[in-house]
């Protein structure tokens, strides 16, 4: 397949609707995240920080790639509704595993956290287990989006996302006029993953049945996935959440705040990572041909590479318009800002490679990743003043960088050595 023929008018309009939906949900998301900022105590928003932080983390660890495994062994299944069925049921056999064990390793290192921030007693139990309800409803959803991403429904995907998104702005609103902290901030969070979960569990008894039975036809591939995956998983959760626990740790929760103030103008790569997840990832799951994946790899690779130099230019030379939608509170952080572009848009490109790679079982041995991660991470913090914001986003500007090389330099020669014959799904 030429770039010509993967870049259709038909493909294109597709990825211009689904892509301005996007827009509208994470407009609605970027003004939640304003109204967050502006209307919150700065320690508060700084304690709503680690938490979603301690989100994130549980995320994967709650998870440990079993979305993206269904994703890839869905692959020659979405045209099967039942056996997509059976294969969602023995995905949530293996979550509710997870969810147990994970929970009994979480909940005590997020209580001590939240104690080291000097929260009281009952601050730390409350949070402790919102956090936890949260990634519940959170890691089950990733799960069934899979099926609706697998089946082509955006219009599915977009009605959810816009929906439970504005619902999420409203109470973010009306508990910022009585009152907003950062329990009632995460339970907004608990409360809109919760609806999710109602509307998509709905949508898979509709369109794959009973999916919470398992069939046990898939469980093998899946756990195998899982144990191949688990590593790399635990190690990119450790990463991406280590900067902003640093600087919780040696630093304050006004630094804190910064960086999750700062990350909420990373708005736009939030947009490309659910087109990345919703379109291109199941396209490379699908794609059964040398010269498609060749193609789309290539795509994306201009995509970001034209993305990131603009992005980067823009920060540079416009710092303070930026950091004027945050307020004055954060007004000075104009070197910050250039860092915190540069480490989001290496992170997203790096996350889309990876996201290409995993839809075909194709992932980078833990072997490498990790002990050069570990050793770029301690390099930066040897080097860098991790307990300040700039220094937070060095540190993962830095380690990005490092997986963003093993990952391309992996996909590249596995598009190289690949037969020109017809793929099969997950390996």
């Amino acid at each position: 397949m030429s770039m010509a023929a993967l870049v259709t008018r038909r493909r294109m309009a597709r990825l211009g609707g689904f892509a301005s939906t996007q827009l509208v949900v994470q407009g609605i998301g970027f003004a939640s995240g304003i109204a967050l900022v502006q209307s919150m105590d700065q320690a508060q928003y700084g304690h709503y920080t680690l938490a979603l932080s301690m989100v994130g983390l549980a995320n994967v660890l709650l998870d440990l790639g079993l979305s993206t495994a269904v994703l890839a062994q869905g692959g020659a299944l979405h045209a099967e509704p039942q056996r997509l069925g059976g294969l969602l049921g023995d995905a949530f056999a293996i979550q509710r595993r997870l969810l147990i064990a994970g929970t009994l390793l979480l909940l005590p290192a997020f209580a001590a956290m939240f104690f080291r921030q000097g929260l009281e007693w009952r601050e730390v139990a409350v949070l402790s287990l919102l956090v936890i309800a949260c990634t519940a409803f959170n890691v089950h959803n990733a799960l069934a989006m899979t099926v609706v991403r697998l089946r082509g429904d955006l219009s599915m995907q977009q009605w959810l996302e816009v929906g439970v998104n504005l619902g999420k702005l409203l109470l973010v609103l009306a508990a910022a006029t009585i009152l907003l902290d950062a329990q009632i901030a995460v339970g907004v969070n608990v409360i809109a993953a919760a609806v999710m979960l109602w509307l998509l569990r709905r949508y898979l008894v509709a369109h794959c049945g009973h999916a919470e039975s398992a069939t046990h036809e898939h469980s093998h591939a899946l756990k195998s996935f899982i144990l191949r995956q688990a590593p790399n998983s635990l190690y990119y959760c450790f990463i991406g959440q280590i900067a902003i626990w640093l600087v919780g740790v040696f630093g304050s929760a006004e630094r804190v705040a910064e960086v999750g103030a700062l990350g909420r103008l990373a708005a736009l790569f939030t947009v490309i990572g659910a087109v990345v997840g919703a379109l291109v990832q199941p396209y490379f799951a699908r794609a059964s041909t040398r010269r498609e994946l060749i193609s789309g790899f290539v795509a994306l690779n201009a995509f970001f590479a034209i993305l990131t130099a603009t992005l980067v230019g823009v920060a540079w030379v416009l710092p303070t318009a930026l950091l004027w939608i945050l307020g004055k509170r954060y007004a000075g952080l104009t070197d910050e800002v250039v860092w915190m572009v540069v480490a989001s848009a290496i992170s997203s490109w790096s996350g889309a490679l990876y996201a290409m790679g995993a839809a075909k079982g194709w992932l980078v041995s833990p072997l490498l990743m990790i002990p050069l991660g570990i050793g770029t991470l301690t390099w930066a913090a040897c080097t860098l003043d991790v307990s300040t914001v700039i220094g937070s986003f060095m540190m993962n500007s830095a380690v990005a960088t490092v997986a963003w090389v093993l990952t391309f330099g992996l996909v590249s020669l596995r598009l190289k050595s690949m037969p020109a014959s017809p793929l099969g799904g997950m390996r």
